[in-house]
């Protein structure tokens, strides 16, 4: 299996803001430091209050080993903002990974 990259799209609700940075360094402490995460990245545009997360993972493997590191804070998320479109995953998955992300509607793309 490759790498899998992720990229999610996220509109923080109104007066949010400093939950949804709260929920953000929370991730990031937990991410930096799982051993098959390549990057983890949160950008902020002030003027639309979308965000946008880059992440990448060696594998399908890392990327379960990260939702399960982090799942419990998938709610908080949920309380500071709402998706702006399917999430979207990059590279190979393994059937068990596949499953996993399969209820957040995720948008799939292979190598070609």
């Amino acid at each position: 299996m490759s790498a899998v990259r992720l990229r999610a799209t996220l509109k923080v609700k109104p007066g949010k803001l400093d939950g949804y940075r709260d929920v953000v360094r929370q991730v990031d402490e937990l991410t930096r430091n799982e051993s098959g995460n390549l990057y983890w990245d949160c950008y902020y545009e002030e003027s639309t209050e979308l965000a946008v997360f880059m992440e990448a993972y060696e594998d399908s493997a890392a990327l379960l080993a990260h939702y399960a590191n982090v799942a419990h804070l998938f709610p908080l998320y949920d309380e500071v903002s709402d998706m702006q479109g399917p999430l979207e995953v990059y590279g190979e998955l393994s059937e068990e990974a596949d499953q996993a992300i399969k209820a957040s509607s995720p948008r799939i793309f292979g190598a070609l």
